[in-house]
């Protein structure tokens, strides 16, 4: 099985995805460093492990500060995560972009107090 065959299909385990982003860095395949965070994103919240996600959400903002994960549970799941431990700027960009990218999502109304003016 080839290394991206067992990221995509979560054969791989966290010290490998580490080391991919590693390589893609070295590489400066920005493309594929937010592709490949999109996809361990959907992972990590899926296997609970929201802070993880956090922070390769951080990440992929880094490369481009207009990233959300693609998925609108997950961004509210991370903006909510990130509010928790205290990341207030990162959850304010989540709940700001969720709102404008999913107006009228069931999850809006709690992402809009996250997203009010500071």
């Amino acid at each position: 099985i080839r290394l991206r065959d067992r990221i995509r299909e979560r054969l791989a385990p966290a010290e490998v995805h580490g080391r991919f982003r590693t390589l893609l860095r070295q590489l400066r395949r920005n493309d594929l460093l937010l592709s490949h965070g999109q996809t361990w994103i959907a992972q990590l919240c899926a296997s609970d492990d929201t802070r993880r996600a956090v922070g390769v959400v951080q990440e992929c903002r880094e490369i481009d500060p207009r990233f959300l994960p693609d998925d609108p549970a997950n961004t509210a799941l991370l903006a909510k995560t990130a509010a928790r431990i205290g990341m207030h700027e990162l959850a304010w960009q989540l709940a700001n972009g969720f709102v404008q990218r999913w107006p009228g999502h069931e999850a809006e109304p709690a992402l809009k107090l996250l997203a009010a003016p500071r």
